[in-house]
């Protein structure tokens, strides 16, 4: 029986998963807050959780008081 590789990301929480994967490439992507200084940092997110790549609106800070800032 011959195994065909099919490289891809194989963890289902990362946002480009794919089920079709049996090796993992090493590229998966995980959407969250990017600032370790927000109280929410998340140490294995790759991409910031704003579509357009670069903003971190999921961020939340502890006693943030500006506008549009999430306040813990």
């Amino acid at each position: 029986v011959k195994f065909t590789q099919i490289l891809g990301c194989t963890d289902p929480t990362a946002s480009n998963y794919n089920p079709n994967a049996n090796t993992d490439d090493g590229k998966c992507k995980f959407i969250g807050c990017t600032d370790p200084k927000a109280t929410n940092y998340n140490p294995n997110a790759t991409i910031p959780c704003n579509d357009n790549g670069v903003n971190n609106d999921c961020c939340e800070y502890q006693g943030a008081t500006q506008l549009g800032i999430k306040e813990v």
